[in-house]
């Protein structure tokens, strides 16, 4: 059995591994500290194409491209109401 990665994957490999040792290695700290990426960090994520990369093809170019390029963020969250056993979606309200 052949378990060689195709290049693709190689080189989305290496470019992951790039960014983070030059973008997130040295605040490294102060992201766990603050438990968030900062702005002009993320903003940097865009260039390499690094949101969108679980988007299948079709998706990214027709319906989600504002999303898939990181223009815009979106978030996806569950709640267990009542501490209930599983997960539900559906609206929720929060407050901060």
């Amino acid at each position: 059995m052949d378990f060689t990665l195709p290049d693709e994957v190689l080189m989305l490999r290496d470019t992951l591994r790039k960014f983070v040792r030059r973008e997130l290695d040295p605040i490294s700290e102060q992201v766990e500290e603050d438990d968030q990426i900062p702005d002009d960090v993320v903003a940097k994520m865009a260039d390499p194409g690094l949101f969108g990369l679980a988007i299948p093809e079709e998706q990214r170019l027709r319906y989600l491209p504002e999303l898939a390029s990181g223009r815009i963020i979106g978030v996806f969250a569950l709640s267990e109401p009542k501490g209930s056993p599983g997960s539900t979606r559906g609206p929720r309200r929060s407050f901060a």
